[in-house]
């Protein structure tokens, strides 16, 4: 966009005597980052040039060449200054109607100016929503570019890379394989990329990095085939063998994933070498990706990509769960079961270490807070669940509300202790003499994937008992109603059900 200045908001732009307000700072700020141009008019060096003060005068005018000067525009014509009474004599009069001209003939989007003349005459022509205050302007652009939402985990850090120490060894493999990758990292830090990163705190070095950057409707196939609206484009991911098994790789993509989805991006996409990388792809594939075609730098490499959220038309045969791990965090909500889940706080602080009221300094290292599929075991009288089925999380004990809304993958029941062992290893908070213990009897074994946290602390079991959507304490898995459904979704403003139908 095209944001025209006035003199009286260049002026304590460039004043290096006072003190400037913050309003004035925010406006360059989110300006520049946007790629929005800040104009002043060539009639503002007549207000400037009629300063008294000759010294201040040439430091002003010498200041605001950095400025790009607007081009010349057609003033208002005699039946524009009559009709709406906004002709003066006045040389000052004269620059402000200048000014606004160039608002009117729609050759800038916006005009900033704390003159309430200017103002009032801008109410006259009906172009008060082009000519605002210094405050509504900055609202205006924090409106449009919203602040990125941060993603917590405790067991990762999303750190700038001019802040990795690129002599760190985990980056010898990345060296060796990529030509170039030293100068790319180097440029990427440069233009401010992140990183999420797992690390181990007693030494500081990394155990696993996830590098990505914000992309629009860029050409990322080698048939020139682009992803319309915001992606996010991985492009590194590493995860060192010392923490193989420990699911830190599926923790990087799960955050991924929340943080597009919270931040409004459509895609999330990256490149696999054909020969390589197998047990990446296959995850990839299992998290929703499919091939878009050939990468278009490497004409080699394939592209996988991700949608988040509905991009494209559904099949009318898709199944709950298959809808989910194409479309997830969008899930398909009827026609299918829906059951609060009992879990006790000390499981719920390991199984969901990303949604506690206090956050930990000190993470917890079980793998399964890391994975997007986890495993619930239970006792409970219910003997079936199907798959795409919904299951809300209700931690007992200190907060006693619903916190995490997941969709069940498999359920079975077993008292083979060493098959549940091989199913839910590294996906449950149970160990493996818990295990044994429980399956001296015939145990339901659910496993999951995590859709989502509650943001709404509301979602206590008064607020439950308070809107009949259960009647008494809830001590073991518990059906719900849709009706009962959607008053939560709602209380919670989710907007992740989808009617395909």
């Amino acid at each position: 966009m095209r944001i025209l200045v006035d003199t009286n908001i260049v002026i304590p732009l460039e004043d290096s005597a006072g003190i400037l307000d913050s309003s004035f700072s925010l406006l360059l700020k989110l300006s520049h980052a946007n790629m929005h141009t800040i104009l002043i008019h060539p009639r503002t060096m007549d207000d400037l040039d009629r300063d008294t003060n000759e010294s201040r005068k040439l430091s002003m005018l010498s200041r605001i060449e950095k400025y790009e000067m607007l081009e010349d525009v057609d003033p208002f014509s005699e039946e524009v200054l009559n009709k709406y009474n906004i002709g003066d004599k006045k040389d000052n009069d004269n620059v402000d109607n200048a000014i606004l001209a160039a608002t009117y003939n729609n050759a800038v989007h916006f005009l900033v100016t704390e003159d309430r003349g200017i103002h009032k005459k801008a109410s006259k022509l009906n172009i008060t929503s082009n000519v605002l205050y210094l405050q509504q302007m900055v609202d205006v652009l924090k409106r449009l570019h919203p602040t990125e939402k941060e993603i917590f985990h405790p067991n990762l850090q999303n750190l700038s890379l001019h802040k990795l120490n690129l002599m760190d060894s985990f980056f010898d493999s990345l060296k060796e394989d990529y030509d170039g990758f030293s100068d790319w990292f180097h440029s990427s830090a440069a233009e401010g990329r992140k990183a999420w990163i797992n690390m181990d705190m007693s030494t500081e070095q990394i155990n696993a990095l996830l590098i990505y950057k914000s992309e629009t409707n860029e050409i990322i196939t080698s048939d020139n085939k682009a992803l319309p609206e915001k992606a996010i484009k991985i492009s590194t991911f590493k995860v060192g063998e010392q923490i193989r098994g420990r699911r830190v790789g599926e923790l990087l993509f799960k955050t991924v994933f929340e943080y597009a989805y919270k931040n409004s991006y459509s895609w999330v996409y990256l490149t696999i070498h054909p020969e390589k990388h197998d047990f990446l792809k296959d995850m990839c594939i299992d998290l929703g990706f499919y091939s878009y075609g050939t990468d278009v730098k490497s004409a080699r490499d394939e592209v996988f990509i991700k949608q988040i959220g509905i991009q494209d038309s559904v099949p009318q045969s898709i199944s709950p769960f298959e809808f989910y791990r194409r479309y997830s965090p969008s899930i398909q909500c009827q026609n299918v079961t829906k059951y609060i889940i009992p879990i006790k706080q000390e499981y719920h602080h390991t199984l969901f270490p990303d949604n506690q009221a206090i956050r930990s300094l000190f993470p917890d290292d079980h793998p399964s807070g890391n994975t997007l599929k986890k495993a619930y075991l239970s006792h409970a009288k219910l003997n079936q669940m199907n798959r795409g089925d919904i299951v809300l999380f209700y931690r007992t004990g200190d907060e006693r509300r619903l916190t995490t809304i997941a969709i069940v993958e498999d359920y079975f029941i077993s008292v083979d202790s060493n098959y549940i062992a091989s199913k839910v290893a590294k996906r449950t908070v149970y160990s493996l003499d818990d295990i044994v213990d429980m399956s001296q009897k015939p145990t339901k074994v659910l496993i999951f994937r995590q859709i989502a946290h509650f943001d709404n602390k509301k979602l206590n079991y008064g607020w439950m008992i308070d809107n009949n959507i259960i009647k008494g304490s809830i001590q073991s898995i518990t059906r719900i109603s849709d009706e009962s459904f959607n008053i939560i979704m709602e209380k919670e403003n989710a907007k992740n059900c989808t009617d395909i139908n």
